[in-house]
């Protein structure tokens, strides 16, 4: 059996969504009702800064805990445990490149209707 994931590195992609939904769905839908449809995509670009931020928080707390040390009982020899926090063999806080890179799709329609990026 392959494991996508390990401890609580699970709560990656419970975290993009709900983050990324609560906050970019607010801010789309106060921003259509503020007469502003042309800011929807700032709305769900925020949305994705804070599910990076909420994600790298998380990750560094979880994989930053000093692990438990035991001792063998038969050897008398000391064993350190790392509990660890990974999705797809990745530490989870670096998970958080991911909810980035939604801001540059999210916002890279803005710039090139805006002429900021074509070559007219």
């Amino acid at each position: 059996m392959i494991l996508i994931w390990r401890g609580w590195g699970i709560l990656t992609l419970p975290i993009i969504v709900v983050t990324w939904l609560v906050i970019g769905g607010g801010l789309a839908v106060l921003a259509r009702k503020m007469g502003l449809p042309q800011l929807e995509p700032v709305g769900a670009a925020i949305g994705c800064l804070a599910a990076a931020a909420a994600i790298w928080w998380s990750g560094k707390r979880l994989n930053g805990r000093p692990p438990r040390e035991l001792i063998d009982a038969r050897t008398g020899e000391r064993v350190l445990l790392h509990r660890r926090h990974e999705m797809f063999f990745v530490p989870m806080q670096y998970w958080a490149i991911l909810p980035l890179l939604g801001i540059v799709v999210v916002l890279l329609p803005l710039f090139t209707q805006a002429g900021g990026l074509s070559k007219n």
